[in-house]
């Protein structure tokens, strides 16, 4: 299950790379993969389905989607808190971050990219997984030194605390 979700991600990061339809090709066999398990009644992947439908989203810039690619980021974090993923529910939250961070998307907006990836930092620190914290510090300390513990209006009502 999160194996598919994983090499769907990674394929997309292929493809955001070389362009090469083949990762693209990849990517969606993943999410269908996914959706036949949830056809099967499986709860555990609709997070899944759900991040993966709003990278690919941001991946082919659809722009007229963010706002339901950015949807679906939220369901997914709560999903993944409903069932007690905190290690899923900090994922979602790092892919929330880097939407905002993505220049190309008119939801472009540092401000909410620091909130999520603190969100982010804080779940990977609560599962224990401090090499992860480490690494999204050292990538990401400007956007957290730029922008420190600020409230997020915004991001209020889909608050992941």
């Amino acid at each position: 299950r999160a194996s598919n979700f994983f090499v769907g991600l990674a394929n997309l990061r292929a493809y955001e790379k070389t362009r090469k339809r083949k990762h693209l090709n990849t990517a969606r066999m993943m999410k269908n993969r996914l959706k036949e398990l949830a056809k099967e009644e499986n709860p555990n992947v609709l997070h899944f389905i759900l991040m993966l439908r709003a990278e690919l989203t941001r991946v082919l810039r659809r722009l007229n989607k963010e706002e339901m690619a950015l949807n679906q980021l939220n369901e997914a974090a709560v999903t993944a808190r409903r069932m007690g993923s905190m290690l899923d529910d900090a994922f979602a939250n790092e892919l929330r971050a880097c939407f905002y961070l993505d220049s190309q998307c008119q939801s472009f907006d540092k401000e909410q990219a620091a909130y999520y990836m603190r969100q982010a930092v804080k779940s990977y620190r609560d599962y224990g997984a401090e090499t992860k914290v480490i690494q999204l510090q050292k990538k990401y300390k400007d956007l957290l030194l730029a922008h420190p513990q600020t409230e997020d209006k915004k991001a209020g009502s889909n608050s992941t605390s």
